[in-house]
């Protein structure tokens, strides 16, 4: 999934330590951003960081507005064809395994539920 944010985003503004492991699946250009006191300062001196930071915190927002949207209202197989439809190329990328685990779901139903798919 290119371009985006991965962000422990309560963890960063609680100053707490994050209790997500973030691991990149494949080859990534990764941008550290400095300490929180460093950005709020870029803040306060730059409309540019200030909207940069709008930004990102909007866009991790949404992210996981939406997660949380699907696992509430959408069945596993809605969100395996929301998955599908918009990264068709993700199963060329990424073992069944990790699918399975972000879809919030064991390898097994993730066997049927394509399965069903391919039959239809």
């Amino acid at each position: 999934m290119n371009n985006n944010f991965i962000v422990d985003y309560l963890s960063f503004i609680q100053q707490s330590p994050s209790q997500m492991y973030i691991q990149a699946m494949e080859d990534s250009c990764v941008i550290l951003l400095p300490k929180r006191e460093i950005i709020l300062d870029s803040y306060s001196k730059s409309h540019n960081w200030q909207h940069f930071g709008r930004v990102i915190s909007e866009t991790v927002y949404a992210e996981t507005a939406n997660r949380v949207h699907d696992f509430l209202f959408r069945s596993a197989e809605e969100r395996y064809k929301n998955l599908l439809k918009q990264h068709p190329d993700i199963f060329q990328r990424v073992s069944l395994f990790n699918i399975s685990s972000y879809l919030g779901i064991q390898g097994p139903s993730l066997s049927r539920i394509r399965k069903r798919i391919s039959r239809q």
